[in-house]
């Protein structure tokens, strides 16, 4: 089912969702949830993050990269997701979960879209998907693809399963074991 909601609130389910001139709100009793409609990123979600999530296909260039010197041939993909602001999106209600998708066009990219999709339960949990459309040919894969958020500063501890405790790459893993770890922030860097 599809919702065109446009500068209303909504009840659909347990969610209230509230779709303003900038922004698209979505809450429940327990959890509130804000989308930037301009850059098509998720804004807030409760206290847990202070910055918005951003797509990235950047990493800086390792050695082997600097050698061979494509730094001119991938560099379109530094700031990409910053250059294109004209965004659509719609609402859909699938399966007792709210789903929000952006559609934003790339215009360096002979306008390809990139479509984030969010899905968000009855619990307040967000699961994203993220899918690009291509249309043009030749371009030099994205050597990073991922998101980029900044969480407040007053979280301190790390817990995670992975290869740990040190950093350790795909090619060199071996060294590190697969486990849960803890820390703190602060010795991570």
């Amino acid at each position: 089912m599809f919702y065109e909601v446009g500068n209303v609130s909504k009840v659909v389910q347990n969610f209230m969702i509230d779709d303003l001139s900038d922004k698209l709100e979505i809450k429940s009793k327990e959890y509130y949830i804000g989308f930037n409609k301009i850059s098509g990123t998720l804004q807030n979600y409760e206290d847990l993050i202070n910055s918005e999530l951003y797509v990235d296909f950047w990493n800086p260039l390792n050695d082997n990269e600097r050698l061979c010197n494509i730094y001119n041939k991938i560099v379109f993909w530094k700031n990409i997701f910053n250059r294109s602001r004209n965004n659509s999106y719609n609402i859909l209600h699938e399966d007792g979960c709210i789903l929000v998708k952006f559609y934003k066009p790339i215009y360096d990219l002979n306008n390809s879209v990139l479509i984030t999709t969010y899905k968000i339960d009855e619990y307040g949990e967000i699961s994203i998907e993220l899918y690009m459309e291509l249309l043009k040919n030749g371009i030099p894969h994205a050597r990073s693809v991922g998101f980029k958020i900044f969480i407040p500063t007053n979280f301190k501890n790390i817990e995670y399963y992975g290869r740990g405790p040190l950093e350790n790459y795909n090619d060199r893993n071996k060294g590190s074991n697969l486990g849960e770890y803890k820390s703190d922030v602060d010795s991570q860097f």
